[in-house]
């Protein structure tokens, strides 16, 4: 019996991790169903590889976990204890999620997982493009725009990551690849708006949209047909290169978010620069001009500060948080910030954080916490962009150091920490990045 057990992590354990990875960009609710068994058996079968873990992670998993019981022992000092208390102790058990796919990732299952990631978030990424090109409303089926835009700016420099590692493996030029993604749909927009006589920003008839979703069904077949003509690594270059790849960036520009705007270009202009100076360039002023090609993209950069320093806007929260912050150097207790509203009467009640990273952790955590915050995300990113080699392995490494880069940049305008969506796939994210780094260590060229 004992033998038997001890295979349902490696025989079910696949299956659960990639439909929870696939899930996230979808539909939370539906995340947990796959999700909770997965932890339970690795819980029984495989929770005596912690050491193993954390050994490799090093300080990109230390710091993670000193932070999280942080957040437990300073909802003692906090203006509300029991329901900080609770919060915190029910937040830091998600840090099973590291563990259980950094161990699906030593099983071999790391690019599966990556492939599920960005395929679910290009399947929400559709909807969000059709919802902006129809002028009919179509309802609401995966997450909010906030969210959404804020996995679209994580999962990015993976994808980027992903295209390059393939390249990598096949010979292509993953520069003329790139190239392709980033083009390909914006010049048949600007080419759709010629033609029909649309002005950037209206919606799209039905028969423009039909004609839209028909280049991305040719794509997909380019892609299948690659795939099975020449290898699976030709076939996922050009999944990655012409399919996921653009629509993800396309869903990200028409999700009209700036926080998640800014943090992807850093990201993406940090990996190619890893690996091209010139393309870094190139794929960044492509992508800034594509936010302008838009009226509503356009209009949402020019009115930024007008945004910022409306009434009860990121102007007057800012300022509430760095008086409590004064106030309360070691935090009011995590989920605490709801209390915002009672120093400024004009902040809109839905409005129950700070909409920023650092100084919503600095208001609840203290300035400990956010020290211990920083110190994280800075071993993550370090630890990602200092390796020497930049094949294989390190360049799925260097990607999820991006991603880290380009969540932590949306965070500075956005309390993306909180999300648990985004929070979930940044924790998948960093078991890969620690087993990648593991195979590193061990000299081994595959991921």
């Amino acid at each position: 019996m004992r033998i038997k057990q001890r295979e349902l992590f490696n025989q079910y354990g696949p299956l659960l991790g990639q439909l929870a990875a696939f899930l996230i960009p979808l539909k939370l609710t539906a995340v947990y169903i796959p999700l909770v068994p997965l932890l339970l058996i690795w819980i029984v079968e495989k929770s005596g590889s912690c050491g193993t873990a954390v050994k490799a992670g090093g300080t990109a998993l230390i710091a993670l976990i000193i932070f999280l019981g942080w957040l437990i022992v300073s909802s003692f000092f906090g203006i509300n204890v029991a329901h900080s208390f609770i919060e915190a102790t029910t937040y830091a058990p998600y840090i099973l999620v590291v563990f259980a796919f950094y161990e699906l990732s030593r099983l071999g299952y790391a690019l599966r997982i990556l492939l599920a990631l960005a395929t679910g978030q290009s399947i929400a990424g559709i909807h969000t493009i059709a919802a902006a090109l129809t002028p009919v409303a179509l309802p609401e089926i995966f997450l909010g725009a906030v969210t959404e835009g804020g996995q679209c700016a994580v999962i990015l420099p993976v994808v980027a990551a992903l295209i390059i590692f393939y390249a990598h493996k096949t010979g292509l030029r993953w520069q003329m690849g790139l190239l392709e993604s980033l083009t390909i749909l914006f010049y048949a927009t600007i080419i759709f708006i010629i033609f029909f006589g649309l002005k950037p920003g209206s919606s799209l008839s039905g028969n423009l949209l039909f004609l839209w979703l028909l280049i991305i069904a040719v794509l997909f077949g380019r892609t299948l047909y690659n795939k099975f003509k020449d290898s699976s690594e030709h076939g996922y270059f050009y999944l990655y290169s012409n399919l996921l790849f653009p629509v993800i960036t396309l869903a990200l520009i028409l999700n009209l978010k700036r926080g998640p705007w800014l943090g992807a270009i850093c990201g993406l202009a940090v990996i190619f620069f890893s690996y091209s100076k010139r393309m870094a360039i190139t794929s960044v002023l492509l992508i800034v001009a594509a936010l302008f090609i838009f009226t509503p993209t356009r209009q949402r950069i020019v009115h930024s500060m007008d945004h910022f320093f409306v009434p009860g806007g990121r102007s007057s929260i800012w300022q509430v948080g760095i008086e409590l912050a004064t106030k309360y150097p070691l935090g009011i207790g995590y989920e605490n910030a709801s209390v915002l509203r009672k120093f400024d009467p004009q902040i809109p009640p839905e409005l129950r954080h700070f909409h920023s990273n650092p100084i919503n952790i600095m208001v609840e955590s203290g300035w400990i916490g956010l020290a211990i915050y920083f110190w994280w995300i800075f071993s993550v990113i370090k630890l990602g962009l200092s390796l020497k080699h930049r094949q294989g392995p390190a360049t799925i490494v260097t990607g999820i150091s991006c991603a880290f880069l380009s969540w932590q940049v949306a965070g500075l305008v956005e309390y993306n920490f909180g999300d648990s969506e985004i929070y979930l796939m940044v924790l998948i994210l960093l078991g890969v990045f620690i087993s990648s780094i593991e195979k590193i260590a061990d000299k081994t060229s595959h991921v």
